[in-house]
């Protein structure tokens, strides 16, 4: 073999590594948060076995991989200048897929919490998780606050051109909330537990409240002009996310604070988490019918693959936490059953953008054909 033909296996890897750093965006990460959200999933899905456990703990692994590789891709691009945090917040496109780091973050935080034991030990992944979820928090309400500002005041956005991935800067502080009550335990008892469950309590609200302003207008948007670009469609799945992680969050901090706070708030707060979670899980069903069905016309059409077929399972992983926790809180065999159906669907999802990011990324087709980009 000549020396340029030697040579040719570095120089592609250079290639492709100089193409990573200079075109890693924000919603790369939702492949992070696909990841994370499936292996909590089965972590919470009822009836556990050994099988589910290891797909549990094989998915966290994929994830914090995922996370470390990308979240220093990042660190290296903003460094080198090849992307910029002001310029990524002033960009409409970009801009709501500042979430997605904070959430892959805090969702691979709850999944060390739950599977991450088995390999690091107890005292090593509360405190990996732990950093996780700081983190993931500090990020998540910065994103919270900074994105909708700058949505006021710097884009241009019309009713008709409001876009399902605008619920997604508000989503974070669900998700830190729904960890808070992992973590909530492992504090020393007393004003420390109440504190952390009632900032969670507040970011539940406060970020439901403006979830569901965005969805108003989003419904308002497709009451009146048709999403006609096929490739958005499944964005249109992204409004499962904040409703599932609501009820899971809901459920989760019900449990954890039933013995912090003074009776009768605790056991209040969680008869009050089922109330407010089943009439949100029951909204959830609706929307992932209606998305469903306008999926189906897509897919009868023509629905290309893109990086937004991740729009699929992140979604569809927080609708079947929900649903695997509502089962455990109600012992209802209906919603045992629809959180094996659910959590199938899920699998499929995640094979299917798993797979297709895999194959176009082995063509040399992620950074060419900018499928990466949102």
């Amino acid at each position: 073999m000549s020396a340029a033909g030697s040579d040719w296996p570095a120089w592609a890897v250079g290639v492709i590594v100089t193409g990573v750093l200079r075109n890693v965006a924000p919603v790369w990460f939702t492949c992070v948060m696909g990841t994370a959200a499936v292996a909590v999933a089965a972590a919470l899905l009822p009836g556990q076995g050994r099988v589910l456990e290891a797909a549990a703990v094989g998915l966290w692994a994929v994830a914090l991989l995922l996370l470390a590789v990308l979240g220093l891709a990042s660190a290296l691009a903003w460094r080198r200048g090849h992307r910029s945090l002001r310029a990524d917040a002033l960009d409409g496109a970009v801009a709501p897929f500042l979430a997605a780091p904070p959430i892959a973050a805090l969702t691979v935080a709850s999944s060390t919490a739950l599977s991450g034991t088995q390999v690091l030990g107890a005292h090593v992944a509360l405190v990996l998780a732990g950093v996780l979820w700081a983190l993931g928090t500090a990020g998540g309400l910065a994103v919270a606050v900074i994105v909708p500002a700058a949505k006021f005041t710097r884009h241009d956005l019309r009713s008709d051109t409001w876009m399902p991935t605008w619920v997604l800067p508000t989503v974070p502080p669900l998700v830190a909330a729904g960890g808070a009550a992992i973590f909530a335990p492992h504090l020393p008892a007393g004003q420390w537990q109440l504190t952390l469950i009632a900032g969670a309590w507040a970011m539940l609200g406060a970020t439901l409240v403006a979830t569901f302003v965005g969805i108003a207008m989003l419904w308002t948007r497709l009451a009146f002009h048709r999403l006609d670009e096929t490739a958005a469609v499944p964005t249109l799945w992204l409004v499962l996310g904040p409703l599932g992680q609501a009820v899971t969050a809901a459920a989760l901090l019900g449990h954890a604070g039933e013995d912090v706070l003074p009776a009768p708030y605790g056991t209040g707060l969680r008869v009050g988490a089922l109330a407010l979670g089943l009439p949100l899980w029951g909204f959830a069903l609706l929307w992932l019918a209606i998305a469903a069905v306008i999926t189906a016309d897509a897919a009868r059409r023509h629905l290309p693959f893109s990086l937004g077929w991740w729009a699929f399972v992140y979604p569809l992983g927080t609708l079947t936490m929900a649903t695997s926790l509502v089962a455990d809180a109600t012992g209802g065999v209906v919603f045992t059953v629809l959180a094996g159906v659910l959590f199938a669907a899920l699998l499929a999802a995640f094979a299917a953008a798993a797979a297709g990011t895999l194959r176009n990324a082995a063509r040399g087709r992620a950074v060419a054909a900018g499928i990466l980009a949102p």
